[in-house]
C-alpha cells in the first residue's frame, strides 16, 4: 500500500466534534463506529477556532466534554451509501422524525448550527461504520494549523496513527456498515464500486476462520479475503433494533462487561435527553444516549432489518439523506395524534396489545402516566411514569388548537393506542371534575394556565388550590 496518505484522501462530506474518549477509541483501539451531531463540511471549510467548533456542535451541553482552552478533535467523514443523516430539529419542526430531538441548552431545536460567523444545518447521523478515507484532526486554541492524528483505511486495515505510522483495527461489528452473507456467518466488508455498483468485496475477520479457506493476515491483525461478487451475493447493512426500557434503540456492537459477560452497545434512536436518562441511558456525547444491556436481555426482543442503498453512487449526494415524505402540519390534530401513536409504538414492549395514557397540561407543566397492556386476559401490564417530551409538545399544540376552535383549553387528555394505531383520544372533562393528577399542580401552575388561557369562572377545586 502507498504510504502517502494524500493519495487515499476522499472528498469530505461531514464534520463532527469528537469527545476525547472517542478519539482514543479510534487511534488506540481501532474502532469504526460513529454517530451524533454533524454538519455539512463544505459549509464550514474555513473554521479553525476551538470555541467556534464548540458553538457549532452544541459542545457546551453539560457535562461539557469540550473546553475553549483545550484542543478539540474534529472527525471528517466522506459520504458513503450507508450514512443516514437527518436535520437535528425539535418536535414541532415540520421536518421532525421520531419526535425530533430534545436536548438541553444550548441546543434549541431549530436545526441550525451557528459558530464563528458560520450558519448551516445541524444534522444527526445514525450509527454506522466510518467511510474509508475518514480523518481525525486535533485543533488547538488560537492556532490555525491543526494536527492530523489518524486516517481510517477501511475495515481491514483500520486506523493509521500518523505519529507512529502503525495500523490498528478492532474486531469489526457486523451490526453497522456493509456485510455479506456466507453460509457460516455474515462478515463485515470493504466494498469496491465499479460503474455505480458493488463489484468486489474484501471480507474481514478478527482471526483465520476455520469454515472457509483463503483468508490472509494483514498488518492490522485482521484476516481478509477478497472475492468478486456474483449475482447471488448481496451487500447490505444488518440493522438490529430493540426497545430497551421503553426506548427504541439501535444495537451497534457486542462487547465484554467487567465480569466477562457478553453485552451490547445500544444507542437511542429517539434523542430525548430527560426521557432517555430517566430510563437508564447515559449521554456519551451531545445527542448520543446509550446503554449496555446484556445480550440475554435483548435477545428475545430484537428485530433485524436488512438495508441496502438505493444507489451506490455518492457523487452529488446531499448531506441530508433522510427526510419525511411530506412536512407535518402543526395545525392538523389528526397528524399530531398520528405522531403520538408512532412514538408510543416505539416505546412498546414485545407482544403488546394496547397502551392507555393520561397526560395533564397545566401552565408550563406537563405530566403523563399510563400502562401497556401485554396480556388482557391475564391482566398483565407494564406501567410507565415517564414519557418522551415530544408527546407533551404535540398534546400542548393540540390544546392550543382546541382552544382556537372554541372547544376550550383542556387540562388533560386520555389516549389509547392499539397495536400501533390510535384507537381513541378524549378530552378529560373540565371544569366540573378536577384534573386526574391534581396533587401535582401548584398554585403558580394554575396562575400560568389562566395567563395563557383566561377563563370566566374558576371551579371549586381551583379555588381550593389557590387558597392553599
Amino acid at each position: 500500500m502507498d504510504e502517502n496518505y494524500e493519495d487515499y484522501r476522499i472528498d469530505v462530506g461531514y464534520r463532527m466534534a469528537i469527545a476525547p474518549w472517542r478519539a482514543r477509541s479510534y487511534i488506540e483501539g481501532g474502532k469504526e463506529d460513529f454517530c451524533g451531531f454533524a454538519i455539512d463540511a463544505a459549509q464550514v471549510s474555513g473554521m479553525r477556532e476551538v470555541g467556534d467548533f464548540i458553538d457549532l456542535f452544541c459542545g457546551a451541553i453539560a457535562p461539557a466534554q469540550f473546553s475553549p482552552s483545550e484542543p478539540i478533535h474534529i472527525l471528517e467523514v466522506p459520504i458513503n451509501p450507508f450514512v443516514q443523516a437527518s436535520r437535528a430539529v425539535g418536535a414541532l419542526h415540520p421536518d421532525a422524525l421520531l419526535g425530533g430531538i430534545a436536548e438541553i441548552s444550548p441546543y434549541d431545536g431549530s436545526g441550525t448550527a451557528s459558530g464563528g460567523g458560520f450558519s448551516t444545518d445541524l444534522l444527526w447521523i445514525e450509527p454506522t461504520r466510518l467511510t474509508a478515507g475518514a480523518e481525525l484532526w486535533r485543533y488547538y486554541p488560537r492556532n490555525p494549523f491543526p494536527e492530523l492524528c489518524g486516517i481510517y483505511y477501511g475495515t481491514a486495515l483500520g486506523w493509521r496513527n500518523m505519529r507512529t505510522g502503525e495500523f490498528v483495527a478492532s474486531a469489526p461489528s457486523d451490526l453497522i456498515g456493509p456485510v455479506v452473507k456466507r453460509d457460516w456467518a455474515q462478515l463485515p466488508v470493504d466494498v469496491e464500486i465499479e460503474k455505480g455498483e458493488p463489484a468486489a468485496v474484501t471480507m474481514v475477520a478478527p482471526m483465520d476462520p476455520p469454515q472457509e479457506e483463503g483468508f490472509k493476515p494483514v498488518s492490522s491483525g485482521m484476516w481478509v479475503k477478497r472475492i468478486e461478487l456474483s449475482e447471488d451475493d448481496v451487500v447490505y447493512e444488518n440493522q438490529r433494533y430493540a426497545t430497551i426500557n421503553h426506548v427504541q434503540s439501535r444495537l451497534v456492537r457486542f462487547m465484554r462487561g467487567q465480569s466477562g459477560e457478553k453485552r451490547v452497545l445500544a444507542v437511542a434512536r429517539a434523542i430525548d435527553a430527560n426521557y432517555a436518562e430517566s430510563q437508564g441511558f447515559t449521554r456519551l456525547e451531545p445527542g448520543v444516549f446509550a446503554c449496555f444491556p446484556t445480550v440475554a436481555e435483548v435477545a428475545p426482543i430484537h428485530v433485524d432489518r436488512r438495508a441496502a442503498p438505493l444507489s451506490w453512487n455518492t457523487a452529488g449526494k446531499p448531506a441530508v439523506t433522510r427526510k419525511r415524505k411530506k412536512e407535518r402540519s402543526n395545525y392538523d390534530v389528526a397528524e399530531l395524534l398520528e405522531e403520538i401513536a408512532t412514538l408510543v409504538t416505539g416505546m412498546a414492549p414485545p407482544k403488546w396489545e394496547r397502551c392507555d395514557l393520561v397526560v395533564q397540561l397545566v401552565g408550563r407543566k406537563a405530566r403523563g402516566e399510563g400502562h401497556f397492556v401485554v396480556d388482557a386476559e391475564k391482566d398483565e401490564r407494564e406501567f410507565v411514569d415517564s414519557l418522551p417530551v415530544a408527546i407533551f409538545k404535540y398534546l400542548a399544540q393540540i390544546k392550543v388548537l382546541h382552544a382556537l376552535q372554541g372547544q376550550g383549553a383542556p387540562l388533560a387528555y386520555a389516549l389509547s393506542v392499539f397495536r400501533g394505531s390510535l384507537e381513541s383520544s378524549e378530552i378529560i372533562p373540565f371544569p366540573d371534575e378536577p384534573p386526574p393528577m391534581l396533587e401535582h399542580i401548584a398554585s403558580e401552575d394554575w396562575q400560568e394556565e389562566l395567563e395563557y388561557f383566561p377563563r370566566d369562572e374558576q371551579p371549586e377545586w381551583a379555588r381550593r388550590l389557590m387558597d392553599r
